[in-house]
């Protein structure tokens, strides 16, 4: 029995390490790209967990949410923040401080049974 237990504990563990490092490689790609329209420099060109939550996809099902936070530039010696929120492998909203105001893009459909997303502290 134990033997049994310890092998779905490391088949859980193998499975969440694999899912977070696609999540975290989607926010990075999502951020990446938008860094590049806005002409803006991603910082150290990555993206850090900053929390992570239970949520709800499309269809009603538990998902994780992970919010990832970012740095950039915008002039090189400036430093400002964002996050990135992948729900599952979906990027649902990304919040970047900007000195003319927030720049938001929101991927999520209107959906009465999630609260607006905070950024983390």
């Amino acid at each position: 029995m134990s033997t049994g237990f310890g092998l779905l504990a490391i088949a859980l563990l193998t499975w969440f390490w694999v899912d977070s490092l696609h999540a975290r490689e989607t926010a990075l790609d999502r951020v990446a790209r938008i860094c590049r329209d806005m002409d803006i420099q991603l910082l150290d060109q990555t993206v850090r967990l900053g929390r992570m939550r239970l949520g709800r996809d499309r269809n009603g099902r538990v998902r994780l949410r992970r919010f990832y936070v970012f740095e950039y530039s915008l002039n090189g010696a400036d430093r400002w923040h964002g996050v990135a929120i992948v729900l599952a492998r979906f990027v649902e909203y990304v919040h970047i401080e900007h000195p003319d105001g927030p720049v938001v893009m929101d991927s999520r459909a209107k959906n009465d049974r999630n609260d607006p997303p905070e950024p983390p502290r």
